[in-house]
């Protein structure tokens, strides 16, 4: 029910946006990288979430409580995820386009869209506003965003992969 609509071709401008993102690298840019998709995409997630939950709860039911909901939407978003890359199967950055040199080696082959980092970026961040509402909503839309531009930058994702991701995401999340 909430696959989203199969994705076009990527656009010349797509292309040429990752083609500009892998010439301006550098040892900043591969640091983001790294930190949001050198491991599974969940897990960034997880240490920033358990860490701000744990810090707004005293352990109980409350704590409990919204490490369900946080971990079950990144749950639901991972799934969501993978059912639309099976549907759509749409190749990622480097295998359209021999140019694209993806930093990270799982990013050069298997479905782009929706990107499965903006998909638990998306849910994670959508959760984390809602069950710890003192910290900066702001602040876990911004490291959202941080997260699924990290795709670019690292040759993985087209940028309506990430937009894609993103939206699923957030929707699962408020799911």
């Amino acid at each position: 029910a909430l696959r989203p609509d199969a994705p076009g071709s990527p656009t010349q401008t797509e292309i040429d946006e990752l083609l500009d993102f892998q010439g301006r690298r550098s040892d900043e840019t591969n640091v983001l990288v790294e930190k949001w998709g050198g491991r599974q995409a969940v897990l960034p997630w997880l240490e920033l979430g358990t860490k701000a939950i744990t810090g707004t709860f005293p352990p109980g039911l409350f704590e409990v409580r919204a490490e369900s909901l946080f971990r079950t939407a990144m749950h639901d978003a991972v799934v969501a995820a993978l059912d639309a890359q099976a549907a759509h199967a749409r190749p990622a950055p480097a295998s359209t386009d021999e140019r694209i040199t993806p930093l990270n080696q799982g990013d050069g082959n298997g479905s782009s869209y929706p990107s499965l980092h903006a998909t638990v970026a998306g849910a994670a961040s959508t959760v984390l506003a809602y069950v710890v509402p003192d910290a900066s909503n702001d602040g876990f839309a911004g490291l959202a965003e941080e997260a699924a531009i990290s795709r670019l930058w690292a040759g993985g994702a087209f940028r309506s992969d990430i937009e894609a991701g993103l939206a699923l995401g957030r929707t699962v999340g408020e799911l």
